[in-house]
Parts: C-alpha cells; structure tokens; sequence
C-alpha cells in the first residue's frame, strides 16, 4: 500500500559527487566555534551530469578516477517524497581498469550472538504490534473527547454510602496517592475513586471489564493493577517505576516530543497517564516476552470506538522473573512517546496518525535518550547486517526501525544535541527543538521528518545519513575528522546508568549485563547487471584496492534521483 507524504510530482535528476571532506563543527552543532580538520582522500571527479558518458545504456550520475593501492567505498543511494514501502531503485555500476564487475551478492556481517539472541526477542513485539495496528481504528476523531469510559468500582454492600471526592478536569489533585479522578464522558467534573473497571482488548474480538485497583497515584502516573494480579505489584515496585517516571521519563519525554494535552488537560482529565499492570498482556502473546503496549483506539471516544477506554493508558505485564524494571521503565519510555505522538497528530492537529517508519524510530529515540536504549541499540544493529536491502520508509521491520532511530539520532545531533544532568529535562542546544519540531506539527512522514532537517532537502539527508554509516567509528581518525559524516558516540546516563548514543564500530549494552559488538555496515559486491538499491535508503558497494588507477561510475534511469560519494574504505 502506498504511502503518500506529498502531493505527487517529478524529481529532477540530480548527480552528486562528493568525495572532499569538508571543515565542520566538531560537535555537530552549526553554532560550534572549533571547526574540524580533515584532509579525507578523495578521488578526482571526471565528470558530473549530464555531459558524462552512460553506463548499460542509461543516464551516468557521476565518475570518479580511483587511485591505485586504495580500497574505495561508492555510497549510492535513491530518494523520493513520493514513496511506497519497500520501493527500490535500479542502479547500475561501472568499473574501468583491472579487478572489474562481478555477480552481485550483499555480503551481510556476522551477526553478533547475543545481539540475535536480543533481536529474536525484539521480533516477537515487532509482531504483535503489526497484528494490533491492523486492528487499529483510522481516520479523525468524531465524538466528545471530555471524560473517560473507565467507571469507578463501588464494592460498598447496598445501602451503605460513603463520602466521596469531588474533581474535576482543571484539579484533579485532591484524590490523594491510592486514587485517581474518574470523570465521565463527555463531563468535566467527576469523583474520587481506588477501583477502576477498564476494558481489555487485547487483539479482540470483544473487550473484557477487569476490575483494577490504583496501587499507586503520583504527580504524572499512576499505576493501576488488575485485581488478579495484586500480590505481582509490590508497593516498592509500584514506587520506584512511578518516581522513574514522574521524575525522569516524563519530564524528559515531555522536553522532546511534547506533552499529551489539549488546552491544558490530558486525554481524560485526570492528570495522570495510567500504566495498567495485568497478566493478560502475556496471555495475548504467550511465551513471547511483551512487555507492555500503547494501543491507540484508548484515545477515541466511545461513540467511535466501542471497546475505548478513552484514556490516556498503557497496558504493562507485572515485574517479574521474565520482565525486570529496566524492561519496563524502557517500555514505557518507547510507548509513551507512541501516546504523545497520537496526541499531537490526531487530537491536537486533526491530522492522520504518523506513518509507522518515522513512529517508531521517535519512539526507539525514546528508549536511546532516556537511558534505557537496550533494544533500540540492537535494532540499528540488525540494519546494520542488512544495510543495502532496508529502506527507511519501508515497511514496519526491526531493520527499518534501527534505521529511523539512527536518523532520528543523526539529526538531533546535527542540530546541536542537548545536554543532560540527573534525571528529568535537559539543556537543548538545537538538538531537542528539532526532534519535537517532528513531534508537535500536523505534517506526517517526510514532511514531519524534514522539519528537523536543519534545512537540509530529503535527498541531501538521505545521503549525509549514508556517508556517516559508511565512516562512523572507523579506526582510522582521518575518515571521522568531520562530524557531518560521524556521530557523537556514546555517553552515560547519571540518572539511568545506561548507555546514550552509539557508534556503529563499536560496544552497546544487551541484556543481563552483556555487551553487543556493533561491526559496521554490511557491503555490496560490485555487480555485472542492475543492483536494486531501497528508496530513501543506499547500499555501500566495495571496490577492493588494485594495483592501477580506475575509473568507476553510476548510473540509473534519468527520472531517478540518485547520489553518489566515494569514500576511504574503513
């Protein structure tokens, strides 16, 4: 199904050889006052546009004169902002001079082991999510969105009343730390109540009303249990989730993408997201390791959709031997930028939902920033062995999502980044502005994605991501002396401990304490026939070192856009 960003019209073609290592800020930020040095070998150019020679009979979109005694990296790509997922370009490739073209074959890196090991895991929420957006409901939202279809639980015996306390959307406060302010739909002032019946969806065909009980309310939380699964939530546990949250992930997920209200108030007036603790999370997908999900139908009214619980909410498996509260504070870092995203898109600007790609990789970004970016990290390290086959606005893959949260990364950096002391809000230094820049506009897919551009069109994005794939954590200084081609790298979380950032030739955390070995990007063989490269995507192509001078070229159909770079081989 195709995936529409733009009105459709032509691209003109464009070459582009850039192989010259320019002077940048070394910090990424445009405003920086030390400018890097770098003196990048680079091939002569023999020609660019439409004066070059062809290659198999189509357009040639750049040559370049290639040394002796050197190997070279060629990155290709393709771009459009009229796209449908998994779309490819053909290219075609040219080698003058010994060592010539072969039979194509992406050579994909060994993977490292305890990275399949997290990926198997990463696959199987990749799965459930893709079965519950089929069942998501699309389109704008058309009933009242005041109040909330969760109903307070009175389990007084007849006849015997009790005091109540009244709340209201504008102060929901007074109901204490065990409670939480349930206001009807479509009003604006409801009661105090400890007991909740919310409705269990799961993957349908009919809701289910599970009796909760508010475990523990705080300034931006609260946890909420089903009743079959009080003795699985601690006190302590429920305390030390909602102080991660109400002091570090909120106000830092606030800061990025935006906070969920309208006018002041969240979805359902009560003043808090809800995380609802049930075993019947893992009962949707035995065995499987979910941890927890956000599902969006929760944001419609009733009148659109029956089994709403027009809330804010998030669905959690309790902590247990299977899910340790690190999984849990990530999850619910990654969900919530999900809830806030929706909220921005749909609620606020009544526009369409974001497209999944650009989704996903804000809310892996989530998991990254936040100090909890276990599973994110392994996601870039699964596009990694598949980097000349993954598109960035293809379909929902673990692939895709590790490449959208690098240019998710890639861009908050350029735009200057941000710096962070203990828990909670940062210092933006340009790098936040751009992201929630994404968040907080009606515009969806590329559209959203180039308001954190930094004025760069869709095209030069696409190929500054690709060079910065080929170069980044080389050994060799030469090749990451300019940080437009190279991320910033790792750093600590004081707050977390855990691991911010990342380079692509370098260690990022798994689970249980071990260390992932991230290698690079996989390389594609030179090829004697076309080489189907991803749209919005590239493939970095390998010209082994020769002992003459050569002269390689591009070249694709002439409505294509494509770009080229010729780069050291790290």
């Amino acid at each position: 199904m195709a995936h529409y960003s733009r009105q459709a019209f032509t691209l003109p073609a464009l070459a582009l050889v850039l192989a010259a290592c320019e002077p940048t800020p070394s910090t990424g930020n445009p405003d920086a006052s030390t400018p890097a040095t770098c003196d990048l070998p680079s091939p002569a150019v023999a020609c660019t546009g439409a004066s070059c020679t062809t290659v198999t009979g189509t357009k040639t979109f750049g040559q370049a004169t290639l040394p002796a005694d050197k190997g070279w990296l060629a990155v290709a790509w393709t771009s459009s902002e009229v796209y449908a997922a998994n779309d490819t370009r053909t290219l075609y490739y040219s080698l003058t001079g010994p060592g010539g073209l072969m039979a194509r074959s992406e050579r994909e890196k060994t993977m490292d082991p305890v990275l399949a090991e997290m990926l198997r895991h990463n696959a199987a929420r990749l799965d459930f999510e893709k079965a519950l957006r089929e069942i998501t409901v699309k389109g704008p939202i058309l009933g009242d969105t005041r109040g909330t279809a969760i109903r307070a639980v009175d389990l007084l015996p007849p006849g015997v009343k009790k005091q109540v306390a009244a709340c209201t959307a504008g102060a929901p406060s007074p109901c204490g730390d065990t409670a939480v302010c349930v206001i009807p739909e479509g009003m604006t002032a409801g009661t105090c109540s400890s007991m909740l019946t919310v409705k269990f969806y799961g993957l349908g065909p009919a809701a289910t009303d599970v009796t909760a009980q508010v475990v523990k309310a705080g300034s931006k939380g609260a946890i909420i249990v089903d009743t079959a699964d009080l003795a699985k939530v601690s006190a302590a546990d429920a305390t030390a989730l909602l102080t991660k949250f109400d002091q570090h992930i909120a106000p830092r997920d606030h800061q990025i993408f935006g906070e969920p209200t309208i006018a002041g108030k969240d979805r359902d007036g009560n003043g808090v997201v809800l995380f609802f603790f049930t075993s019947r999370v893992d009962a949707v997908r035995p065995g499987t390791g979910l941890v927890g999900y956000f599902f969006s139908d929760d944001m419609r009214p009733t009148a659109d959709v029956a089994h709403s619980n027009a809330a804010d909410l998030l669905y959690l498996q309790p902590p247990g031997a299977n899910v340790s509260m690190e999984a849990l504070a990530g999850t619910i870092a990654h969900e919530y930028q999900h809830l806030i995203n929706f909220s921005s898109k749909v609620l606020k600007n009544s526009s369409s939902q974001e497209e999944v790609w650009l989704d996903e990789g804000l809310a892996t970004f989530a998991e990254d920033i936040n100090g909890y970016g276990v599973d994110a990290f392994a996601n870039v390290g699964a596009y990694l062995s598949a980097a000349g086959s993954t598109s960035l606005t293809g379909s929902d893959s673990l692939e895709t999502r590790g490449l959208a949260h690098l240019f998710v990364r890639y861009m908050f950096e350029q735009a200057g980044g941000a710096t962070f002391s203990g828990p909670g809000a940062g210092t933006d230094k340009g790098g936040i502005a751009a992201v929630k820049a994404m968040v907080q506009g009606p515009e969806t897919g590329v559209d959203a994605l180039l308001k954190g551009a930094s004025g760069r069109t869709l095209h030069a994005l696409v190929g500054d991501v690709m060079t910065t794939i080929a170069l980044d954590g080389a050994s060799d200084p030469n090749l990451t002396c300019t940080a437009k081609y190279a991320l910033d790298g790792p750093e600590t979380d004081d707050y977390t401990n855990g691991q911010r950032g990342f380079h692509l030739r370098g260690t990022v955390p798994g689970r249980n304490g071990a260390t992932v070995t991230l290698r690079g990007p996989s390389y594609s063989e030179l090829t004697t026939d076309g080489s189907a490269v991803p749209l919005n995507g590239g493939e970095l192509v390998d010209i082994p070192a020769s002992s003459m001078e050569r002269r390689f070229a591009v070249g694709a159909a002439s409505d294509d856009t494509v770009g080229l770079r010729i780069v050291p081989k790290p």
